[in-house]
């Protein structure tokens, strides 16, 4: 059973009377256009196109995969194509694909037969497909000729678990082997000689890879196009994804073919322009004007494939029992494909003067994908190890990794091998000293840090940071600019409040060079410490505590009318954390003040003095950063009757 993936349609067209037209989808996707006279106006019949190309169909077995792209595998040709260039194509070219099918099998460094069993793949009609099949019935080279031939065998047979058809057919194509980005192709054949419906014959060109998406979108380039119902027709077409506003040269009806003789098929494929040749004489030319987002020679700008194809037609061009001429062959006497131009890729040894440079035999068209090669020839450079392949000798252009690919330019390249030194591992040392070994709380910017580091000698040592610890606080740091003497100092100091009143024992530094940069890239710096823990002392600071009251005469019985107000300030500017109390006393009585911001009052109960005169203090006890003070008020409180 075939599955019908679109429905098989031939329309007919009634005006102008006589002119019909076969619109079919039989190949990897590909949407066919034949047409058979009387001759139309170009206008009219571009404007069918966009009609028709709706009914299509795509015949494919159940079990298979319409689909043959993979990655680009170019292999440049070492053929001359018989010292020929493109026929009736201006312009200089190389050769880079030629088979003259001189031999007595087929050439599989060039060619694979495309087989249905192992794709699913097959053409014609749901009554009469064939299936490609490889052996000397289908595929032959002899006499000067490969031989692609529809043959129809004494009975059905089984092509996929399934399906089961009475035709075998040949199909060749350079997937895998072969491929090219721009370029000419040409294939010299005699088509065969019948006059009745049935067949189809096809040479055409594939992406290896469907960068843009499924058929159409990433392009078809069929070059030339025969059906047997139109025997003196050769119909290109140039299937993608158009713009809205179309394309009115995908194809042509004029490419009148020498029918019964070698004819020469070619197609000159370059950036934004295909232009189709037949025996020399151009029949047709055009510019791709792609839907968005694709722009300028998109999608034919990647690699493709040749393909030659012997097919059974399909709708109006259907196989016809007892009409239809089996078996049906395709003489190719000739296969070729040059580039505009080629070009070389030279590696330079960069300096280097032990071994040698590895060579790179291809020549390469622009598009054609390069592998870059490893050192094979043991190119070496004393104290250095070669790094990566670069287009510039100073390491500023494109770099490039041993096996690495890249699309070939339209210009040759070099490849410029980049040394990197071989890295020594270099110790540093680091020192520390202290300015000052004691200081007092709140002065702690008097104290200074100086960090000396040791590089290589005459060498130096990269950048890096110098930091300075406490245990696991860290008290400061700094960065060091590259330096090329042996050793340098920094130096940096601690900021107010980062370390408090106490007795420091294990204050250290440390230096870690940048991973980034290094004055000498010779040698890998490796991070230290200082040898041996330094000491510092750091003292409480000294406040002052006043205290004022107001009023300061008060009646016995209102002593909670007074007023006491206390500040506490440190000499070294530090504030007084807020929430620290200050203890008032006057004579037998006391109150407490919470601080803010150094400042706060109290009031002591009612009735607590007998009539006289109290001196007025207030106490505050410190904390571990700021000493005790007291203070006493410049005026004594005064109970009166």
């Amino acid at each position: 059973m075939i599955c019908l993936a679109r429905k098989l349609r031939a329309i007919r067209i009634s005006n102008p009377p006589g002119m019909r037209v076969l619109v079919s989808l039989d190949r990897l996707h590909r949407k066919e256009v034949v047409v058979e006279p009387p001759v139309m106006s170009r206008a009219f019949f571009s404007a069918l196109l966009s009609v028709l190309l709706a009914a299509s169909f795509v015949l494919v077995l159940s079990s298979g995969q319409v689909s043959a792209a993979g990655a680009s595998t170019v292999s440049p040709s070492t053929s001359n194509c018989q010292n020929t260039q493109p026929m009736g194509m201006p312009g200089a070219w190389t050769c880079t694909l030629d088979d003259e099918f001189n031999g007595t099998s087929l050439d599989t460094s060039k060619w694979t037969p495309k087989l249905s069993a192992a794709t699913g793949y097959t053409t014609g009609t749901n009554s009469a497909w064939p299936c490609y099949v490889n052996n000397p019935s289908t595929i032959s080279e002899s006499g000067g000729y490969l031989d692609l031939s529809v043959v129809q065998v004494a009975a059905p047979f089984s092509c996929v678990t399934g399906h089961s058809t009475s035709f075998e057919a040949g199909m060749v194509s350079t997937e895998g082997l072969y491929d090219q980005t721009y370029g000419a192709f040409e294939v010299n054949a005699e088509l065969p000689p019948s006059v009745a419906n049935g067949l189809q014959e096809t040479f055409w060109l594939y992406p290896q890879a469907l960068t843009y998406g499924a058929w159409p979108n990433s392009g078809e380039i069929d070059f030339a196009e025969f059906y047997s119902q139109y025997p003196n027709l050769d119909v290109p077409y140039i299937h993608y994804s158009e713009a809205a506003s179309g394309d009115p040269n995908v194809t042509a009806y004029n490419c009148t073919i020498n029918q019964g003789k070698f004819n020469t098929y070619g197609v000159d494929w370059e950036p934004g322009t295909l232009t189709i040749y037949l025996n020399g004489n151009v029949c047709l030319v055009d510019h791709p004007n792609p839907a968005a987002p694709l722009s300028s020679s998109e999608p034919f700008n990647d690699p493709f494939f040749l393909a030659l194809t012997a097919a059974l037609g399909s709708g109006t061009d259907a196989y016809v029992p007892g009409t239809t001429q089996l078996p049906a062959t395709t003489l190719v006497d000739w296969a070729r494909a040059w580039a505009s131009h080629t070009y070389s890729v030279t590696y330079n040894a960069n300096g280097a003067t032990a071994g040698s440079v590895p060579v790179d035999p291809n020549s390469y068209a622009a598009g054609n994908t390069v592998s870059v090669l490893a050192n094979t020839a043991n190119l070496a450079d004393p104290g250095y190890s070669l790094e990566d392949w670069n287009t510039a000798p100073d390491g500023s252009g494109t770099s490039y990794a041993p096996g690495s690919t890249f699309a070939m330019p339209a210009g040759a390249v070099t490849l410029y091998a980049i040394w990197a030194p071989d890295v020594v591992p270099e110790k540093t040392t680091t020192g520390l000293s202290l300015s000052k070994s004691s200081l007092t709380y709140g002065a702690e910017t008097s104290e200074t840090f100086t960090v000396t580091v040791t590089g290589q000698s005459g060498d130096g040592y990269p950048e890096g940071t110098v930091t300075v610890y406490s245990a696991s606080t860290q008290l400061c740091s700094h960065t060091l600019v590259a330096k090329t003497t042996a050793s340098s100092t920094a130096s940096c100091s601690l900021s107010v409040g980062e370390i408090g009143a106490g007795i420091y024992s294990d204050v250290f530094a440390t230096y870690t060079p940048s991973t980034t940069s290094s004055s000498n890239s010779k040698y890998a710096y490796t991070a230290s410490t200082s040898a041996s823990a330094a000491r510092l002392s750091v003292g409480k600071d000294t406040t002052t505590t006043k205290i004022s009251e107001a009023p300061t005469i008060v009646t016995f019985g209102s002593e909670s009318t007074a007023v006491f107000t206390a500040g506490v300030t440190a000499h070294n500017g530090e504030a007084v954390p807020n929430g620290e109390r200050v203890t008032v006393s006057v004579g037998s009585a006391t109150c407490t003040i919470s601080l803010n911001a150094g400042t706060g009052a109290c009031t002591i109960a009612k009735s607590a003095l007998p009539t006289g005169s109290y001196a007025v203090s207030a106490t505050y006890a410190g904390d571990p950063n700021l000493g005790s003070s007291k203070g006493t008020s410049a005026i004594k409180l005064t109970v009166k009757k």
